[in-house]
């Protein structure tokens, strides 16, 4: 046979021809087939000696490797050149399906007959059979033709793609063509075949034809229609979104969608417990909005990928990265469409903080974490097309910068030395500035950073930039720092030991701590040196534990280096 390696039929009488008793191993052989399957029993009614089992098993395989040699010739004849116009017409269906039942591959379109069902798995249990008893050889075959077996089902795997995607490929290709063709006029004896009777009309079918035609273009006009209305109501709700930042929400219960959500057919949204309470009721279904009829199944659930960009941090418990953070993000989400930004802050922590809350927002946001990385990212930021914020540190950004392209300035803290502020802010107010500039200070209540703000003022006067200015404070300053509000700094909540209380409730636990601590060595509180704190006189090893975190706050937070007189 063509379809199979001449080894194997060399190998078969060899294997064969070395079995020691074959009248035995034909009974066993046929003993093994009728227990199974319908095709077994055809085939042990063909094995009646060791000739005709050699004849069986060749015939079989010739069978199986000639259906899988046809299936491959029909899907590369398809695969070499482009298909023509009588390929489109003409081309066949491979019998994948045989195929696969042949090789125990089964099917939604398997034909129901199981003549062939798992002919493979009969053949190997045959030659595994006379393996047994063969002397030399038959091993090694059986071995070869189980790894052969193997490779086919995985090429019809393989081959089952290919031809899925011709036939969509041939399926396009008639479509065009058909969409080139035109009617013609046939006389009733003109020879036709029956894919040329759609476009080839006798004289009484056309009057048929031509009402079939203009139904179908009545009803994909209506189609089409019922689609282009959704269309605009989607397009519109998108520019409304792009130009006004609305917040999305619900039409019937007015709470915030989610990102899980129905559409209707109207395209007309709604969140999923209002749509499950719509469908529950005994009335026909119709659209809260619109009221346009339609079925649960035309109810489509959807996936909102992109965050929405009106992000409003006051009426959803904020970023939980605190108010500062917040109101930053609300500031910046109210700016006028299309405005840049710089944002400054000393902190690489807080501008780390606000790139996350901003990103989260949907604002778009660049920061320079490094000097060699500045140069690139401002460049990035000026080119931008839309809304931008680059937030950067003072000591990257507030010297020697053009950035007109940016029409705000954000300072996320104040600083004891306003020229430094006042370099940032002119970043953006400079010459070649066409349009207002606005500069945003943002300051915590009842914190140092009033304080700041208070010995900022009375620094303006008389401050000159230099191009290495520390920020310092004497020991005036930070007396005023610390009683700017006394009641403010007692009645601040503080955690001790995983409890939470107020400063004065702090101080009140350290001084009976400290009192127990020196009665064990004979000393008392009251002898102790004393310190006045925010307007209380406050023994020294108790303020020490009373201001240990505010200390440690302040040199994180200002960076200040205090100067005793």
């Amino acid at each position: 046979s063509p379809h199979l390696p001449d080894s194997f039929h060399a190998a078969w009488m060899e294997c064969l021809l070395a079995v020691d008793d074959p009248d035995a191993l034909v009974d066993r052989v046929r003993a093994k087939l009728m227990s199974r399957s319908d095709l077994g029993m055809n085939l042990s009614q063909r094995i009646r000696s060791v000739v005709s089992l050699r004849v069986v098993l060749l015939h079989e395989l010739d069978r199986l490797f000639g259906l899988r040699a046809e299936n491959h010739t029909q899907l590369m004849a398809l695969s070499r050149h482009a298909p023509t116009k009588h390929d489109v017409y003409a081309s066949g269906t491979p019998d994948m399906d045989t195929l696969g039942a042949m090789l125990g591959i089964t099917s939604d379109t398997t034909p129901s007959s199981a003549t062939n069902y798992n002919l493979g798995s009969l053949l190997l249990d045959i030659v595994g059979e006379v393996a047994k008893n063969a002397t030399h050889g038959m091993p090694d075959m059986h071995q070869q033709l189980q790894t052969v077996l193997g490779d086919v089902r995985k090429e019809r795997v393989l081959g089952v793609k290919l031809w899925k995607a011709q036939h969509a490929r041939l399926g396009a290709l008639d479509e065009l063509e058909m969409a080139k063709t035109t009617m013609q006029l046939r006389e009733p004896d003109d020879p036709v075949r029956d894919v040329e009777k759609t476009y080839k009309l006798v004289a009484l079918e056309v009057p048929v034809k031509r009402m079939e035609l203009e139904q179908e273009r009545a009803e994909s006009s209506a189609n089409l229609a019922s689609k282009l209305s959704p269309l605009r109501y989607l397009l519109h709700l998108h520019r409304t979104k792009q130009q006004h930042h609305v917040v999305d929400e619900c039409a019937v219960c007015h709470d915030r969608m989610p990102a899980q959500r129905r559409m209707w057919p109207c395209a007309h949204v709604f969140c999923l417990s209002c749509t499950a309470r719509l469908i529950k009721q005994p009335s026909a279904l119709r659209c809260p909005t619109c009221r346009t009829p339609t079925t649960e199944r035309h109810i489509l659930l959807v996936n909102d990928i992109h965050p929405q960009r009106p992000y409003d941090a006051r009426h959803r418990g904020g970023t939980g990265l605190g108010t500062k953070v917040d109101s930053i993000v609300n500031r910046v989400l109210s700016l006028e469409a299309g405005a840049k930004c710089l944002l400054f802050s000393q902190w690489p922590d807080m501008l780390r903080l606000l790139h996350q809350a901003l990103t989260s927002a949907g604002v778009r946001c660049l920061v320079v974490a490094h000097k060699k990385d500045f140069d690139a990212t401002l460049h990035q930021f000026k080119h931008h097309p839309a809304a931008c914020v680059l937030a950067m540190p003072f000591k990257y950004g507030a010297n020697g910068v053009n950035v007109v392209e940016a029409t705000h300035v954000i300072l996320v803290e104040p600083l004891l030395t306003p020229g430094v502020e006042a370099q940032a802010i002119n970043r953006v107010h400079r010459i070649g500035q066409d349009k207002p500039t606005t500069v945003h200070k943002f300051i915590v209540h009842n914190s140092v950073e009033e304080g700041i703000l208070v010995l900022q003022h009375q620094k303006q006067r008389d401050y000159c930039v230099k191009k290495h200015d520390k920020e310092t404070v004497t020991w005036t300053d930070w007396t005023m720092l610390l009683q700017l509000d006394n009641a403010a700094f007692w009645n601040e909540r503080v955690t001790w030991q995983s409890r939470t209380l107020t400063r004065q409730h702090a101080k009140e636990v350290f001084e009976r701590t400290m009192s127990f601590e020196l009665l064990q060595t004979r000393q008392r509180l009251v002898d102790q040196p004393t310190i006045a704190v925010c307007g209380v006189d406050v023994a020294v090893p108790v303020a020490r534990q009373l201001l240990q975190d505010l200390l440690e706050w302040l040199a994180h937070r200002v960076q200040l280096h205090v100067i005793h007189p």
